[in-house]
């Protein structure tokens, strides 16, 4: 029940079936014994009570993650089926040679291999003996899964390039070789690790780069669905409670990957002045005013184990918070402050290491822009060297080659070809709706005068006396 108050003056029996509504609903709806002394009832005093209590709890938290399981199965299998179909497409074009087909088909293959451990994986969840284990089976084939997504992407922009024409790499002249800080010629070593840089751990969002990002869409579905439950009302709107049917899928939808969005959109849009809860502060709160004991221990240990595991993608220590949330909710009477406070120094941390994170990559993309700029600046330098000296060549083989020691300005409408690299690689000129091309002076001519034309040059200056 949402902020339901308990005031000092309830009895032990009273708080007991405040705390735990829920439970007592699934097993004993009609309050039989329930006028019995408190320490009859209390699940202390009463071991079995208390597993009956848990056991509930599991069971309906296992039935959500199974649930979870299947969407993430059904959507493996789609997107393993588009990939599939996608590489068999590509293998039909007559344009790849044997070799492109055949890193193709390697791919293709790994996609049907995948698909057939799908199958398998399946088949095990429906007569689950080892739910964990399936759970971290279906886990590790998504992540393999995502690597062959990547894979396949990387493999589509190689051969891309290959069929343009493009060079994948540049051999390395003598004068190319740099030298050591030591005065000596490197060797082929790699100097930096490139796996330093922080665009390589993490996204433009600072979230480590093997967690998928959620959509907005699934974050606020989340969020939706966990109101939903918190504010949902009886006795035709006028007593407050709670569905746990849906606060708990709610809350087993949460992962590493979308965890910390869910509680930050909360925070920001459904909790605090002007807002639907007013009286909370944050997620965590609003989870522990509505979770009865059961939940809070079955379900507070998801939301943790979710936290800590994006913690620990981000190389955060949260060792000494997570020991504390685990004594409390191990215990009878659980402490809200004290959960509340440990899972938000959690979130906390997490929080400010991806915007460090995130500024750590504007900051490589700040200085990428300026080395690449200072590249450019070097390239266009040595691009109009070169197209000066060739100029200078140019006109000294046409005084060469027709005695015209008049001419001093390079012909402007000739242009001058240049590559990608800054290299002068010859002389073109348009007359006559066709364009000539030539790598010298002699070349140009003789490209002139397959159609009988000759280069025009400027009249010949009058002798002074």
């Amino acid at each position: 029940m949402h902020n339901l108050p308990i005031t000092s003056y309830y009895s032990g029996l009273e708080q007991m079936l405040a705390f735990n509504a829920g439970t007592i609903g699934t097993f004993n709806p009609m309050l039989y014994g329930m006028a019995m002394p408190y320490q009859a009832m209390n699940p202390l005093s009463n071991p079995i009570f208390q597993q009956n209590l848990v056991k509930v709890g599991e069971q309906a938290f296992n039935q959500g993650r199974i649930d979870r399981a299947s969407i993430d199965i059904q959507n493996a299998g789609s997107e393993l089926k588009a990939m599939a179909s996608q590489l068999s497409n590509i293998l039909e074009s007559d344009q790849l040679d044997k070799s492109q087909k055949e890193r193709i088909n390697a791919l293709l293959e790994q996609v049907k291999q995948a698909q057939e451990e799908l199958l398998q994986l399946t088949e095990k969840l429906s007569t689950s003996t080892d739910l964990n284990k399936d759970l971290k089976a279906i886990k590790s084939l998504q992540k393999k899964i995502l690597n062959l997504r990547e894979a396949g992407r990387k493999l589509s922009e190689t051969i891309a390039k290959e069929l343009e024409g493009k060079e994948t790499s540049e051999e390395v002249s003598e004068e190319d070789v740099e030298e050591t800080d030591n005065g000596t010629e490197e060797s082929g070593e790699e100097v930096s690790d490139e796996n330093d840089k922080p665009s390589d751990k993490y996204d433009n969002d600072g979230r480590p780069s093997s967690l998928e990002k959620p959509s907005n869409r699934e974050v606020q579905n989340i969020c939706l669905a966990f109101s939903d439950a918190i504010g949902k009302t009886y006795l035709f709107g006028l007593t407050p409670g709670t569905d746990d049917e849906k606060f708990e899928s709610a809350i087993t939808d949460l992962d590493e990957h979308n965890v910390v969005e869910v509680m930050k959109h909360w925070k920001e849009k459904f909790v605090g002045a002007g807002n639907q809860y007013p009286q909370d502060k944050n997620f965590i709160e609003s989870f522990l005013w509505d979770a009865d004991h059961s939940q809070k221990q079955v379900l507070g240990k998801h939301i943790l184990d979710m936290l800590v595991k994006r913690a620990e993608l981000n190389g955060i220590d949260v060792a000494a918070e997570e020991a504390k949330i685990r004594a409390e909710l191990n215990k009878y009477w659980i402490s809200n402050d004290t959960v509340e406070t440990n899972i938000e120094a959690i979130y906390n941390k997490i929080v400010a290491k991806e915007a460090e994170n995130a500024q750590s990559i504007k900051d490589e993309k700040t200085e990428d822009k300026k080395v690449e700029d200072n590249k450019k600046s070097e390239l266009n330098k040595k691009k109009q060297a070169n197209i000066a000296k060739a100029k200078t060549t140019f006109l000294k083989d046409i005084k060469d080659c027709t005695g015209r020691d008049d001419i001093e300005e390079f012909p402007s409408d000739i242009e001058v070809v240049t590559n990608e690299r800054g290299d002068v690689t010859g002389f073109k000129i348009r007359l006559k709706g066709k364009d000539y091309f030539g790598k010298d002076y002699l070349a140009l001519q003789a490209a002139l005068k397959e159609d009988n034309l000759t280069l025009p040059l400027p009249a010949k200056k009058e002798q002074v006396a």
